[in-house]
């Protein structure tokens, strides 16, 4: 009887450690899936809050490059500019 019993016990304890071992794989995987769309929703808010420099930095890298390109141009007509003012 005492055998019976403790056959019993166990195969309940395997049953329970199963069930918890398929409860803690779902439990984590929701868990990856929640932690996976809270990452995308703060990248999403960081993008949003950085909208406007993210859309201004073009402009200024591309104001600069005109300006130089310009002081580089411009830079030699100075110096043909005085030599005919000197003619």
């Amino acid at each position: 009887m005492a055998n019976l019993q403790l056959r019993l016990e166990k195969s309940d304890a395997v049953k329970t450690h199963h069930s918890k071992q398929e409860a803690s794989f779902s439990a984590w995987l929701i868990r990856l899936v929640e932690m996976f769309l809270a990452v995308i929703h703060r990248f999403w808010w960081h993008t949003k809050a950085y909208a406007i420099i993210l859309r201004l930095i073009p402009l200024v890298s591309g104001s600069l490059i005109f300006l130089y390109l310009y002081w580089l141009w411009h830079k030699p007509l100075q110096a043909t500019d005085r030599n005919a003012v000197e003619n």
